[in-house]
């Protein structure tokens, strides 16, 4: 869009119209004089032969020399006045330019030299003003301007070198400058009839190919890098881990939540490099993109890679809000081959991995009208296999990566039988057919099991990662919400598979193993133990949600009906739950409206559940907090909506909690 004018009223008393019909008016007086905005709105025929004398248009080489200044004020610095310190003339000249001028425009198209185009066009050679950022947003904004409404200034052959390969290439390398990117992105929205679909593999390429470049610049030898932990400055005032855990929220139990352990962990702000597992595995990623570490790029910084990649990736995200083509375009290997290079390889804390997951995640599971991959590639399970998790220590990378390869099996140890207060018990059963009597060996699912089922070795990033959505206060929220996303697409998927169908057994053979496909995994998620903290351990989701669940505030023990000793008030003292998804979660295990996972019908829960007792340990109290919070959000909601209607007045009673 054309920038607003910037106006210095002129100290003539001459109008514009006189100024443009005089022609010894110089060019500075057209640039600073108050009516130039509107001069140019109006289309004035005096302002066109200003710049276009029609006695020089008849000729075939025609001499305008205030065209070319025009051109000089807006794509260079050129500055003669020391009055204007920040460029005002020249912004003037480059919002004139940038215009939606017709007539102006028209006369640009038949000047036989091509002035604007040749300027336009050699401007990626400019090395005195191309990498100026006030300059850059000039030549962006003309630029657009002209592919909007003569974009065959562009596609012609003028001898000059110029294509429009070159210029995007010019826009990749120097996509740090903030016009630049901006350009990069039209081009992938807006202009992408005239510059093809393949403007995107351009710049995923690039972006694969730098971030090679990352671990030049970072030792091998690094710290942990905790995403959030107790910061000095808190540890040094009141916030203490002693005293937070003083004013936790009270769960059902009447009981404070426990604080979560990774505030005892201590805070480092290095970055990490990215790990290695499989050498060979590397190199491959790096002659898919032709990375050679002695022909390479080199880079004064480390922050000098990470913004370029970063606004290469951010180029692409934006252009595909408004153009979401560009998602199913790189519906394909190669493309996320790409991402996951800049996700994978990136370092650990840098807004990288953020940009490349957030990408192929809208690329594989659909983004606004284009739907989900039918089929996510076999490529993600390789680079998950070469990826780390490390709960104990999670970084913005983990988190970013985690709704991309939250069900690739790690292999960790889990022992064959663990203790429960102290009694060794085995974990897991294993589910045998040859259990059942025949009638249910041939219903779902037995009838699809050829052997007895047993946990498969390893554990998933759902699985291992479930303690840090149980988090209060939230490590990140961001996850938690992604976490809930993940089940809440398997029971959509699930729904979809049995259609108008109410019992799995009417399905095919098939649809019975899609089916199957997605209980096993909910089944293992609400299964698996794991150590909450160091209070609670060995806890599946229910043993979680025993402890972490908050009690709703208006729950009677905090407004008993008698008086308090000052002991009893004291433990009632705590702050707001701030993890609004632990009541998602147990809302959506415990409503049957919600969530359909295993069930064979609405009659028949099933044989899933004769292995997951821990789900029938929850009392209906936990089922009740739930709709008390319901109640308790249709209330504000209610009253919400009567403070905008009252407009300041008192507003009406609404009905009391129970």
């Amino acid at each position: 869009m054309p920038g607003k004018f910037v106006f210095q009223p002129a100290s003539s008393s001459n109008n514009m119209k006189k100024l443009l019909e005089n022609p010894t008016t110089p060019l500075v007086a057209i640039l600073k004089h108050e009516m130039l905005g509107t001069t140019v709105r109006n289309e004035l025929k005096a302002m066109v032969a200003y710049f276009f004398p029609p006695t020089e248009m008849e000729k075939s080489s025609p001499d305008l020399p205030r065209l070319e200044e025009l051109l000089d004020y807006a794509l260079t610095s050129k500055n003669e006045n020391p009055n204007y310190k920040i460029l005002q003339l020249n912004r003037n000249a480059s919002n004139l330019l940038a215009h939606c001028f017709t007539k102006f425009m028209d006369e640009v198209v038949k000047d036989p030299c091509k002035r604007v185009a040749r300027r336009l066009r050699n401007f990626i050679n400019d090395s005195k003003n191309n990498t100026n950022p006030i300059i850059c947003g000039h030549f962006q904004r003309i630029i657009e301007n002209y592919f909007r409404h003569e974009p065959d200034e562009f596609t012609t052959d003028l001898n000059d070198g110029f294509t429009l390969d070159k210029l995007v290439d010019f826009l990749i390398d120097h996509v740090n400058i903030l016009p630049y990117r901006e350009l990069l992105s039209d081009i992938l929205s807006e202009f992408s009839d005239l510059f093809g679909p393949n403007v995107v593999d351009k710049i995923l390429l690039a972006a694969a190919k730098n971030v090679f470049s990352i671990s030049l610049f970072i030792t091998k030898n690094f710290n942990k890098s905790h995403q959030f932990s107790l910061s000095t400055a808190l540890k040094k005032n009141k916030f203490t881990c002693e005293t937070l855990q003083k004013i936790q929220p009270i769960n059902i139990n009447k009981q404070k939540i426990p604080l979560p352990d990774f505030l005892l962990n201590e805070h480092y702000d290095e970055a990490m490099a990215p790990v290695i597992l499989d050498e060979s595995f590397l190199r491959s990623q790096q002659q898919f993109v032709k990375f050679n570490k002695k022909t390479a790029k080199q880079y004064t910084s480390l922050d000098e890679i990470i913004q370029l990649i970063y606004c290469l990736l951010s180029s692409i995200r934006l252009a595909a809000i408004s153009e979401t083509s560009i998602i199913e375009h790189c519906q394909n290997e190669k493309s996320i081959r790409l991402l996951l290079i800049c996700g994978v390889f990136a370092d650990s804390n840098s807004p990288i991995s953020i940009e490349a997951f957030n990408l192929l995640y809208h690329i594989i599971y659909g983004y606004d009208n284009i739907p989900k991959m039918t089929e996510i590639p076999k490529i993600v399970d390789d680079f998950a296999a070469n990826f780390i998790f490390d709960p104990e220590s999670m970084t913005t990378q983990m988190f970013a990566a985690f709704p991309i390869f939250w069900n690739y099996r790690y292999d960790t140890v889990i022992s064959e039988s663990q203790e429960i207060n102290g009694n060794k018990v085995a974990p897991y059963k294993v589910i045998d057919p040859n259990d059942f009597d025949k009638e249910t060996k041939s219903e779902y699912p037995l009838c699809l099991l050829k052997k007895p089922y047993k946990k498969p070795k390893g554990s998933t990033p759902l699985e291992f990662l479930s303690p840090i959505f149980f988090s209060e206060p939230p490590l990140n929220t961001t996850f938690n919400v992604r976490f809930m996303e993940i089940l809440e697409r398997l029971n959509k998927e699930r729904l979809d598979i049995l259609g108008e169908e109410t019992d799995a057994n009417n399905l095919n053979e098939e649809d019975k193993k899609k089916l199957l496909e997605i209980d096993l995994i909910y089944f293992e998620f609400i299964r698996n133990r794991f150590d909450l903290n160091k209070e609670n351990t060995n806890v599946t989701i229910f043993g979680a949600l025993e402890v972490v669940t908050p009690l709703v505030t208006t729950d009677k023990f905090f407004h008993p009906d008698s008086m308090t000793t000052a002991d009893e008030e004291q433990q009632k003292m705590h702050r707001v739950p701030l993890n609004g998804h632990i009541l998602k979660l147990l809302q959506f295990l415990m409503d049957p409206n919600l969530s359909k996972f295993l069930d064979v019908s609405d009659e028949d829960p099933g044989i899933f559940y004769d292995f997951i007792p821990d789900r029938n340990k929850l009392s209906n109290d936990y089922f009740n907090a739930t709709k008390q919070y319901e109640k308790l959000m249709k209330m504000a909601e209610k009253s919400a909506v009567i403070l905008e209607h009252t407009q300041g007045t008192i507003p009406q009673k609404v009905d009391e909690f129970d």
